[in-house]
């Protein structure tokens, strides 16, 4: 019988077990997903990437302490007191290799760009991911208010698969992933929308003359806005009448967001 979790042991180790594959030329001839054992050279290769993790000098992974707090206690619950404890090695190699590649963009733009796209990233690649089971594919580790720590995870393919039959991404969690989502969104800051149903079909009706950002980079001569970003609560914020174009809340408020459980023990009488 195994007993869990032991945080003086660490976080618990994992065992490859199962892997989903996409194989386009045996789409005809296979019903339902892509599903396999890991056979020896699957192991091999992991075992190649521990190596050159073990071996490797990261600069950009972090080693800081993982500090207490509502949520964050959980982990230390199940045994994981540093950031760097919450990826494989293969992970972390993949990671490493990509902030050293954005670090040598000289365009500040893109550099700035692929950081946000990498800190999305982020969020799929961990030990912390679960595996979907209704929509077959993986769920970030933000998927609940918590980090919701369990005995079988599933890591994503770093890079992403692209059908390149239909242009659209096999799964989730990947860099083709991340990069499809941020394109979009910059896409929409270009030309924003509004959303419509009509006879059940949903339409996008273009806002005309509207953009959003400080910049408006598909014009002559570029337009300019001033954004302003502030850190501070909303009641104490000094906004002049007839200031502003709109205001966007996003419920819940304060501390009504929901925080993972605690369960104690009644005293005994």
């Amino acid at each position: 019988m195994n007993s869990y979790p032991t945080p003086t042991s660490g976080p618990i180790r994992h065992r490859m077990f199962a892997i989903e594959y996409h194989c386009p030329e045996c789409r005809p001839y296979h019903t339902g997903r892509f599903f396999k054992k890991p056979d020896p050279s699957d192991l091999a290769q992991y075992t190649a990437v521990e190596n050159i993790w073990h071996n490797m000098q990261p600069v950009f992974v972090p080693d800081d302490a993982i500090p207490p707090g509502d949520a964050t206690d959980r982990l230390h619950r199940w045994g994981y007191h540093s950031y760097q404890q919450m990826f494989n090695p293969r992970q972390l190699v993949g990671l490493e290799l990509s902030c050293q590649a954005i670090a040598q963009v000289s365009d500040a733009r893109i550099r700035n760009a692929l950081a946000t796209n990498l800190s999305d990233l982020l969020r799929y690649q961990n030990m912390l991911c679960r595996y979907d089971t209704m929509a077959l594919k993986s769920l970030d580790i933000f998927s609940v208010h918590g980090f919701p720590v369990g005995l079988v995870q599933c890591e994503s393919n770093l890079l992403g698969i692209v059908d390149r039959r239909k242009g659209t991404n096999i799964g989730s969690g990947g860099w083709s992933n991340i990069i499809a989502k941020y394109t979009k969104a910059k896409t929409y800051c270009a030309r924003p929308f509004e959303v419509a149903y009509r006879d059940g079909r949903k339409v996008h009706i273009p806002i005309h003359d509207e953009w959003i950002g400080d910049h408006r980079h598909d014009s002559h001569p570029h337009e300019r806005r001033c954004v302003v970003l502030r850190c501070q609560s909303a009641t104490h914020a000094d906004l002049p009448p007839a200031s502003l174009d709109a205001v966007m809340t996003d419920p819940p408020y304060f501390g009504n967001v929901q925080l993972p459980i605690r369960r104690t023990k009644s005293p005994k009488a």
